[in-house]
């Protein structure tokens, strides 16, 4: 990693005349416009001669001047063009998602999407095969294949300075090319989390960055939705819609990352119609983005704020009644209703919902039994320590570091307080060099085993020296229990230890704040990455709310994108899902159910049934239909679903690609004929061997 559930989430882009007007600056004699000209020539590094992998966008905004440039305006510039050197979820990640493609991608609902890589599965406990999409080329126009995964996994790794910690993470031992287009992962032990922490891999072209002739970190390449065009001295990166891109054609034309760090200098520029997001407002301004033109989106985010706490052999924070002394000692409500207007709700484990414990409550303020535990601990008088903030990072931290420290003071622990630019903070985490005390906020992805493993040893931001055997224990068994249910039990567990040893002081997840331009269709997503998902044309929200035996098993997969789809040909979308309902009655089927050509004689599983916009069983091209069919067992260790189609009237159906993965089965297929189609869901053996079959459904594609 670099640091619910609604089954098809889209956002379209709908906009009207985003053109710019130069910024009347309140303290600059020179007024800075974040409109860049429209950009004419060819791309730099773009491909000259790559045929188009999708059809040419046909909506009125598509690629037009009405659809572009959208300007992003955030307190801080991107520091580096070099995916695996970026710091932050925001500019960085945000940048980077533009640009660069990854196998797999978590989208809004975080959830695992397949993007570069079209499936995966496991081969056995410490190997995972992925499966790529062909014809794809990156900006420049390399190939996108194995070797090109293989490549960017290992830069990574090895890259000097690189933050990408993927490969430790999982402990990756081995990229196996088997193909051009199939790729292995093998690892030292058993990690079901592989899949999530792949999505933090930008794929890059081998030929560019491994040529070792040009400046990597002003000249980007990827295979994303931009590509890049400049990046000017006062942080303004500017990129062009990739007009080969194999998603489609983004709507928006060109997209710009300016930098104004005045907060007043971010709202002007927003009200006035010179940028459409503005990012990081703080509470207490954060309704000025409420105007005609413009309106304010907010959102409880992942990120959680801390103050880590060293617990280094022989000093008083190793004893863990004097750590947890110091989380009774803070007001943590105090503090969010004093410098943060209310917005912060406070938790009790470090983990993001739905995976922290429940049963994990925010420490009470209790100053009293804060005194009592230093008193056991030997330290019935306090003792003397320091804090580590980074300046300018967090809203008001410095001043959130004040207060904590004004807490400790009551209880006699006085600590001093030392600030530092956030590149060197950033050098401290990493080498482990910091106060005992420090205020640090880090983003999550919504994974649970990633969020229990901040706290391990072993994670490179974790400079706590806290090491606790059982919790490592615990969580390198999470990593490698495949079954979801369990996996939870054991975080659960692990969660319990950690949070007694209070590593820690826990203090609020954070909200986010946005101001947005109303000619901008646009939501903010909980982990903090402003990403404007690509589109042909102009698209419609289409949302599917599951039934609540749904949420336990989310399933999403967009469709491959056909290099040879002919324009106008009737086309739908189908997303297989399977929901586990383990308090139904369905039925299975006998052993000897019959061939999946013939009509079913016995009682099968009911039929698949079909969820569309316009419900029915017909439906128009284009439209994103889902085919959800409950089941009630488990699957065994070898066995998976089998998706079948066919045009009505064919006698063989045509098995559905698909995915195993615990409790969430990916499946998607794009129907490029118009007629009526029938389909159905076995459960097969790895040998092939028929365990189980719906009846057949039925459904027209017009």
């Amino acid at each position: 990693m670099k640091r619910a559930i609604v089954l098809c989430l889209v956002i379209g882009l709908l906009i009207a005349g985003c053109g710019g007007v130069a910024r009347e600056s309140k303290k600059e004699p020179s007024p800075t416009s974040f409109v860049t000209p429209e950009v004419t020539g060819e791309a730099q590094g773009a491909s000259t001669g790559a045929a188009p992998l999708a059809e040419e966008p046909t909506g009125p905004t598509a690629g037009s001047d009405a659809a572009g440039p959208v300007v992003i305006l955030v307190p801080r510039a991107v520091e580096t063009l070099d995916p695996y050197l970026m710091t932050t979820i925001n500019p960085g990640g945000s940048v980077a998602a533009h640009v660069w493609d990854t196998l797999v991608w978590i989208n809004d609902d975080l959830a695992l999407e397949p993007h570069l890589a079209e499936s995966w599965w496991l081969v056995n406990d410490i190997t995972w095969e992925f499966k790529l999409r062909p014809n794809i080329t990156f900006h420049n126009g390399e190939p996108f294949n194995a070797a090109a995964v293989k490549f960017s996994i290992e830069r990574a790794a090895q890259l000097e300075g690189g933050l990408e910690t993927f490969a430790a993470d999982v402990g990756l031992q081995q990229v196996e090319i088997v193909d051009d287009y199939t790729v292995r992962l093998i690892t030292a032990e058993a990690d079901a989390s592989l899949p999530y922490q792949l999505a933090s891999v930008e794929m890059l072209p081998p030929g560019h960055y491994g040529s070792g002739e040009i400046d990597f970190a002003s000249s980007p390449v990827g295979s994303g939705p931009y590509r890049f065009v400049s990046w000017d001295s006062e942080g303004q990166l500017v990129l062009e819609a990739n007009p080969d891109y194999w998603q489609g054609v983004p709507t928006v034309k060109t997209l710009v990352f300016a930098a104004e760090p005045n907060l007043d200098q971010r709202l002007t520029a927003l009200i006035s119609g010179e940028v459409h997001i503005v990012s990081d407002l703080p509470p207490d301004r954060a309704a000025e983005a409420e105007t005609d033109s413009t309106h304010l989106v907010a959102i409880e985010g992942l990120r959680r704020l801390f103050i880590g706490i060293r617990a280094e052999a022989g000093t008083p924070l190793a004893d863990v009644r004097v750590r947890q002394a110091l989380n009774y000692a803070v007001d943590v409500e105090a503090i969010i209703q004093n410098l943060m207007a209310g917005y912060g709700r406070r938790y009790g484990s470090w983990v993001n919902p739905p995976h922290d414990h429940p049963a994990l409550l925010p420490w009470p303020y209790d100053p009293e039994r804060a005194k009592s535990l230093l008193k056991e601990a030997g330290y019935p008088d306090g003792f003397k320590t320091a804090m580590d903030v980074p300046m300018d990072r967090y809203y008001r931290g410095q001043e959130v570091a004040q207060a904590v420290a004004d807490d400790l003071a009551a209880i006699g622990i006085g600590v001093e307080i030392h600030t530092y630019e956030w590149s060197a903070y950033v050098q401290r985490l990493l080498s482990k060099n910091t106060a005992p005390l420090f205020l640090l906020s880090l983003q999550s992805r919504g994974n649970g085993v990633e969020d229990t493993a901040n706290l391990s040893s072993v994670f490179p931001f974790n400079p706590s020296l806290w090491f606790n055997a059982e919790f490592e224990e615990l969580l390198k068994e999470a990593r490698g229990t495949f079954n979801a249910q369990l996996r939870q039990e054991v975080l659960n567990r692990a969660q319990a230890v950690a949070y007694d040893e209070a590593p820690w002081i826990w203090l609020w997840h954070q909200y986010e704040f946005y101001g947005v331009s109303n000619e901008l269709d646009w939501a903010p997503r909980a982990n903090g990455l402003i990403y404007l998902r690509p589109s042909i044309g102009g698209l419609v929200v289409s949302t599917f709310t599951p039934t609540p035996e749904a949420t336990a098993s989310p399933a999403i997969a967009p469709a491959s994108t056909a290099t040879d789809t002919p324009v106008n040909t009737p086309t739908l979308t189908l997303t297989f899902v399977a929901l586990h309902t383990p308090t139904s009655t369905l039925t299975p089927v006998p052993t000897n159910t019959p061939s999946p050509t013939d009509t079913p004689t016995s009682t099968p599983y009911p039929a698949p049934i079909l969820v569309g916009p316009e419900g029915g069983t017909s439906f128009p091209e284009g439209q994103d239909v889902k085919l959800v069919w409950e089941w009630e067992r488990d699957l065994a260790e070898n066995e998976f679903f089998e998706v079948r189609i066919r045009l009505k009237g064919e006698q063989e159906f045509d098995p559905m690609d698909l995915v195993k993965v615990p409790y969430r089965i990916v499946s998607a297929s794009k129907l490029t004929q118009a007629g009526t189609y029938e389909w159905q869901v076995a459960i097969v053996s790895l040998a092939g061997e028929e365990k189980g079959a719906s009846q057949i459904g039925s459904f027209e594609v017009r």
